[in-house]
């Protein structure tokens, strides 16, 4: 079977990650993210800005415990900004 990622030498054959570091796409407009169950990610841009910081802690950037809030409908987890 080839290896997915050819150019590795190392035996390495397969990456794993989490999904909202893979796949985190802007498709939802507000309203309808709002109608998302849930638990589920709501693909909005709302989503996608906070899921930032997670990448951001993901490097090792130290960032502040976030707070939970609703915005436009959607229950996030916003991080420590400037106002």
């Amino acid at each position: 079977m080839p290896s997915v990622l050819p150019y590795v030498t190392t035996g390495i054959k397969m990456l794993v990650m989490d999904t909202w570091l893979a796949y985190a796409p802007v498709k939802n407009n507000p309203e309808d993210a709002a109608k998302v169950p849930k638990g589920n990610p709501y693909h909005s841009a709302t989503f996608r800005e906070m899921a930032t910081y997670l990448i951001l802690k993901k490097v090792g950037v130290q960032v502040e415990v976030p707070m939970q809030q609703a915005f436009n409908g959607q229950e996030v987890e916003v991080w420590p900004r400037e106002a």
